[in-house]
């Protein structure tokens, strides 16, 4: 066998590759015999026990010392450099075992000379360490994801340098002690940057058993398909439907049923023994991260992005997963709802009948009103399509991209929809540019006696500016789903009387709960390559 029948005879599957630092037997690698493994000469002997499906050897020395205990084994394959095989020419072996012998080219990297590699073993492979020459092979053989364990930082255990012990002389542990991978540490840098550069992902499946930094880590249980699941959303929490449907892919999970909020200690503390989250509103900062080094993915319940720093998430080398859009009918309906009870006074006749005042309150009509919508994303898109089949007078829209007209909606800009619009709805993301957008210069272009209606983010509105434009009369109401400081009520906004308010309920109704649950379930479906049945 030639190294290249195995190109890609393993594409998409993942792919450990098994070095022999201490840690590796405080692992449990009965987890691995059912996967495909890579392992270093030093686990010949346990080949079998772990069902290793193949060994790289690197020199000529230690495939000398353990040539004829290969054929002692059934499955596994052993990659051998040519210069190698060359120098055993009379070694009689049985045919069974020459059929598991691929001989390859390798390179031996000198010091300084790190930077010698090119994923292409049928050229060359830079062999300065065994476990450079296993990642190799796995992405020859089309291996994703990639996960490396019993690879440290330095050698540092003089009693357990090795995984086979019974090569522990004087020798071997005292060159150990020098070798600190300075070289190796260098290698591991730039593949992992040209891998994930290719879609390639690699990780230190060790978890925090190993020192090393200069992989993500993750729990060897979370690579081999068992990972630990915390759901901080408590409306995901709550809901027994999608707490079932989480429990057919993720036994092993944690629900947050907790009466207070999780945020810095105690989201960590939530977090802490967890592969990945399904997050609702709480807050993931680089504070949280900073204290999770084997937390991978995340998978967010809702649309709301602005609760999570994407790039200390980048950093820490964290995936997030999310859906746009699976809430959005939930939303455009409310706002509708809004609209309507606002301008047929509905609130206000409630009212009075319960204080026993009657009074036919007079109304307007959508067919006589323009509405405005800022922001035409996927809720702004379903807001555009509700208002027009109730038969709204006119649609004007503004967003930051020109996106082309389709009737019935006008594009404008943003004054000219302020000054023409008798309802303005607000649809778009919390960014640094969009905090206090709504102000009191905002306010004030608006159309005489409008309305304002927010379901997007708290921090959109400058609330203070808001109550008082409400108060002098400016505006004839306004309509709010979201605050700044959720669940804090603000006592400004209490105070008028012509303001309708909701707890943050738009996307909350039954179906919506659903979309975004099952959306949060198959983003992390996404993220550990498993696919869903039904």
């Amino acid at each position: 066998m030639i190294i290249s029948d195995l190109k890609d005879k393993h594409r998409g599957q993942a792919g450990f590759c098994l070095g022999t630092a201490p840690h590796l037997n405080r692992l449990d690698l009965d987890l691995l015999k059912d996967k495909l493994t890579i392992g270093c000469n030093q686990l010949v002997n346990v080949a079998d026990r772990y069902a290793l499906k193949y060994i790289c050897f690197q020199r000529q020395t230690r495939f000398l010392e353990q040539r004829d205990t290969l054929q002692k084994t059934e499955f596994t394959t052993y990659i051998v450099p040519e210069s190698v095989l060359s120098q055993n020419t009379n070694w009689e072996r049985p045919a069974e075992l020459a059929a598991r012998i691929c001989s390859t080219r390798t390179r031996f990297a000198t010091p300084g000379h790190a930077e010698s590699f090119s994923f292409d073993l049928n050229n060359c492979a830079y062999a300065g360490d065994i476990i450079a020459l296993e990642i190799q092979l796995a992405v020859w053989m089309g291996c994703n994801p990639i996960y490396i364990l019993g690879v440290d930082a330095e050698f540092r255990d003089k009693e357990d340098g090795y995984f086979d012990a019974s090569s522990t002389n004087h020798s071997v542990v005292e060159n150990s002690k020098q070798y600190v991978f300075p070289e190796m540490k260098e290698w591991l840098l730039k593949a992992r940057d040209l891998l994930w550069a290719r879609g390639i992902k690699i990780y230190n499946a060790a978890g925090s058993e190993s020192s090393l930094g200069i992989l993500p880590k993750m729990r060897l249980k979370a690579a081999t398909g068992s990972p630990k699941i915390a759901v901080t959303s408590k409306t995901f929490s709550q809901d027994s439907y999608l707490v079932k449907e989480l429990r057919r892919f993720f036994p092993d999970f944690v629900i947050n049923d907790r009466g207070d909020s999780l945020k810095n200690e105690s989201l960590v503390e939530f977090l802490r023994d967890s592969d990945a989250a399904i997050l609702g509103t709480e807050c993931l900062t680089a504070d949280v991260m900073d204290q999770l080094p084997c937390f991978r993915f995340v998978s967010k319940y809702g649309v709301g992005l602005n609760n999570i720093d994407f790039d200390a998430a980048k950093r820490h080398d964290i995936e997030v997963r999310y859906r746009k859009g699976v809430n959005s009918d939930s939303v455009a309906e409310l706002v509708v709802a809004l609209t309507i009870m606002m301008i047929r006074k509905i609130d206000e006749s409630i009212q009075g009948y319960r204080a026993e005042q009657w009074s036919k309150l007079p109304g307007l009509e959508l067919a006589e009103l323009t509405i405005g919508i800022i922001g035409y994303g996927h809720v702004g898109k379903a807001v555009v399509e509700k208002f027009s089949a109730l038969g709204a007078a006119r649609i004007l829209v503004n967003d930051v991209l020109d996106f082309p007209p389709t009737p019935p909606v006008e594009f404008v800009p943003l004054d000219y929809l302020l000054s023409e619009s008798d309802i303005v709805t607000i649809h778009i993301e919390m960014e640094p540019k969009n905090h206090h957008l709504v102000n009191a210069d905002f306010l004030s272009e608006m159309k005489e006696g409008s309305y304002l209606l927010n379901t997007s983010r708290g921090e959109v509105v400058d609330e203070g500016a808001l109550a008082e434009a409400l108060l002098s009369g400016h505006l004839s109401g306004a309509a709010i789903d979201v605050y700044e400081n959720e669940p804090t009520p603000n006592t400004k906004l209490i105070s008028c009387p012509n303001l309708l308010t909701t707890c943050h309920v738009a996307g909350s109704s039954n179906r919506a709960i659903k979309n975004m649950g099952w959306a949060s379930i198959e983003g992390l479906l996404e993220l550990f390559q498993i696919t869903p049945t039904p």
